[in-house]
């Protein structure tokens, strides 16, 4: 869930401007940016997009392992194939 907007926090109406400059500046988001909110069995994370991606990019990796068949061009083969190109 996307919390910070252009337009304002309109995902968490009634958060005081100064509580958002905080969550910024402490997420090193000085000019701004996205906040997501992930939840967790272990509670409410925030993270940037930045961190958003890396978390993601990790998980993929657990599972890819990084070998030759996780990468888009072998997929990409695997499916011309699969559908008979």
């Amino acid at each position: 869930m996307e919390l910070a907007r252009r337009d304002g926090w309109n995902a968490v109406p009634g958060l005081p401007g100064r509580r958002r400059a905080y969550i910024h500046k402490r997420l090193g988001l000085s000019g701004g940016g996205a906040i997501y909110l992930d939840e967790t069995a272990d509670g409410v994370v925030l993270r940037t997009a930045a961190q958003a991606v890396a978390s993601a990019q990790a998980l993929a990796k657990r599972y890819t392992d990084d070998g030759p068949e996780s990468s888009v061009d072998s997929f990409l083969a695997t499916r011309r194939e699969d559908s008979g190109e």
